[in-house]
């Protein structure tokens, strides 16, 4: 993926913010949208910071992706205080720069105990949700439900060829939908790719809150559980973490989140790559999107798991 040349607002800022320091910038990869890059301060006393800035999509952009940009900054430092996500220093609202600490992440395939990170990340994803628990912030498409319909309203309006072609996943939404149920929710993170996850040793941090709102708790675990390829033994591992011990029920909503990710990131995909901020080939990724989308939905388990929750339901 290319990147833009660095923008005179991007180093008017560190400017400002460092008086007298020197620095160098440098493109981060990874953004599907935003643009992101890596900057090293070194100051006058010897001393070296590292700090991320992310030049954001403008509001009116953002807003037809579903972003809703006073959601992300009305829980920043809530979340940083819950110690999952990085110290914010600054944004301008002005340039839409956000710049924050620099978290010296390992990839998590890189990660010598993967099943040990999983678990931290569980316990991180249930020290959210049990602490915004009963949360009323409306995200546009937070609720994995009303939010995905939104997308689909909106591919429907701008490549209704390509929302006809996958009306048959909706329908498949709706049966889910039919069979979670109300639940409770919480603040979740609802965009739970691999470059929004930084891992360490200790612990676990989320950046990119620009789809934060209140939802189900579970997309959260069954969205990290798509993104990162989670085996059946790695998602009970997530669930252990999460609730304390291993429930069959809460595997289904996790594998059938699964589901609900996948259909969100292809729908996403096709209206990004209606914006072309940034160069990314959306439409193939949205294709690869729809083509998991459909191996799920035609899987045994993707009725197996609707059963087990009516069944939940019904108490048998």
């Amino acid at each position: 993926m290319l990147q833009e040349p660095i923008s005179n607002d991007v180093q008017s800022l560190i400017s400002e913010l460092y008086p007298g320091s020197q620095w160098v910038i440098e493109p981060l990869s990874g953004g599907m949208t935003n643009r992101n890059f890596l900057v090293t301060v070194s100051r006058a006393t010897g001393e070296a910071e590292r700090v991320v800035v992310q030049e954001q999509l403008p509001d009116d952009v953002a807003e037809t992706l579903g972003i809703v940009r006073s959601n992300q900054f009305a829980v920043l430092h809530e979340i940083e205080d819950l110690g999952l996500a990085p110290r914010l220093i600054c944004y301008d609202r002005r340039s839409r720069l956000l710049v924050a600490e620099y978290i010296d992440a390992v990839p998590f395939d890189e990660l010598e105990d993967r099943a040990g990170a999983i678990a931290r990340f569980g316990t991180a994803l249930s020290t959210l949700h049990h602490a915004t628990e009963g949360s009323q912030l409306r995200g546009r498409i937070s609720d994995p439900f009303s939010g995905t319909q939104w997308l689909y309203d909106r591919v429907a309006k701008a490549v209704p060829v390509e929302a006809e072609k996958h009306a048959w996943a909706m329908e498949a939404l709706n049966r889910f939908e039919k069979a979670r149920g109300p639940y409770v929710e919480a603040i979740c993170h609802s965009d739970l790719s691999p470059g929004n996850v930084l891992m360490t040793d200790e612990a676990a941090f989320l950046i990119d809150w620009e789809y934060v709102g209140a939802g189900d708790p579970y997309y959260d675990l069954g969205d990290f559980a798509e993104k990162f390829s989670l085996t059946r033994e790695e998602k009970e591992t997530l669930i252990s973490s999460y609730l304390g011990s291993v429930d069959e029920t809460a595997l289904a909503l996790v594998e059938l989140y699964q589901f609900v990710s996948m259909l969100r990131e292809a729908l996403w995909c096709v209206m990004a790559g209606q914006i072309g901020f940034i160069d990314f080939d959306h439409a193939t990724y949205a294709q690869e999107c729809w083509t998991r989308v459909a191996t799920v939905v035609r899987a045994e388990t993707f009725d197996a798991n609707l059963e087990k929750l009516a069944e939940a339901k019904s108490g048998n």
